[in-house]
């Protein structure tokens, strides 16, 4: 199903680009006996960061997806507007971050706007009665908005500021 240089979603990294498919990585295991060969994908990071991943062959359709298309990411920006926030509420800041954090971990683009959506709107209640907003939903809010924008930028062939942008106005935001 992938090839060189598709992109793609690969849960611990983001973004990725498959440098190549059919990696061959021979090894012992740890009591010194060999390993049957085994066949990975090699995986750029297009974060910032950068890096490589080694994804087995066999559990590829497990851990990486494809980047959403142009044309789902387009109707998807339209609708941006109307994902409505999630309700999860727990008193305990720890529980409460654990939870987006697994929700995050999906990378799943829509997920990851309801992350987002639901950080806006905890943050915009917060600054209504005075308060200053939470630097747990201001660090929700960035992770959220990372992980769509990279997503963007790869769909629509963008820099991730530029998918910014064009999310921004997507949602009259600009």
């Amino acid at each position: 199903m992938f090839k060189c240089g598709d992109k793609v979603i690969y849960k611990s990294f983001g973004v990725c680009t498959i440098e190549q498919t059919d990696y061959v990585l021979e090894s012992m295991n740890s009591k010194g006996g060999d390993v049957p060969p085994r066949l990975y994908f090699v995986l750029k990071s297009e974060s910032a960061r950068g890096g490589q991943a080694f994804v087995p062959a066999d559990k590829a359709e497990e851990l990486i997806r494809p980047v959403i298309d142009r044309a789902d990411a387009i109707n998807l920006a339209q609708q941006l507007s109307e994902i409505e926030p999630e309700m999860y509420v727990d008193k305990n800041m720890h529980t409460t971050d654990q939870h987006f954090r697994e929700e995050l971990a999906q990378h799943d683009c829509i997920t990851s706007m309801r992350v987002a959506r639901t950080m806006e709107h905890r943050i915009a209640e917060q600054e209504a009665t005075g308060h200053k907003p939470s630097t747990l939903y201001i660090r929700l809010l960035d992770a959220a908005r990372k992980q769509v924008q990279e997503e963007y930028a790869a769909a629509l062939g963008l820099s991730v500021e530029e998918a910014d942008e064009y999310l921004k106005k997507a949602t009259n935001q600009a």
